[in-house]
């Protein structure tokens, strides 16, 4: 089961107005963190996000096996990191083990899944 934190969508009585920032500009949302410059649903993505300037971003979340919400796009981690098989059947532990960064670069190598609650230590976010 796959969740997508962007409520403020659900929430607003005029969604337009809402993403509006004064003097009319729109706000940015960055999608799985800046996911141009680093691999999509990381802290490293999270942050780069934020230092760019964007005023929110959205993130995927699935459960683990002993029930932790991990921040992850897939069902399965064959794309985003070096393990394989359903996200649902490791422990956060076992899911934290794995490199979530290599795929995308090298230079990201210790890049790992994070659950959801490190997301949101990462400034004002909606939940």
């Amino acid at each position: 089961m796959r969740y997508a934190f962007v409520f403020v969508l659900m929430l607003a009585t005029n969604p337009i107005d809402d993403f509006m920032q004064p003097g009319g500009r729109a706000r940015v949302i960055a999608h799985r963190g800046f996911s141009g410059v680093a691999p999509e649903n990381t802290m490293a993505a999270f942050r780069k996000a934020i230092d760019v300037g964007a005023d929110m971003f959205e993130l995927d979340v699935l459960l683990s096996k002993d029930g932790h919400v991990v921040v992850i796009h897939d069902d399965t981690l064959e794309r985003t990191t070096d393990g394989e098989g359903p996200v649902s059947e490791r422990s956060l532990e076992e899911l934290r083990a794995l490199d979530a960064g290599s795929w995308f670069n090298p230079a990201f190598a210790s890049k790992q899944v994070s659950a959801s609650a490190d997301a949101g230590n990462q400034g004002s976010i909606v939940w």
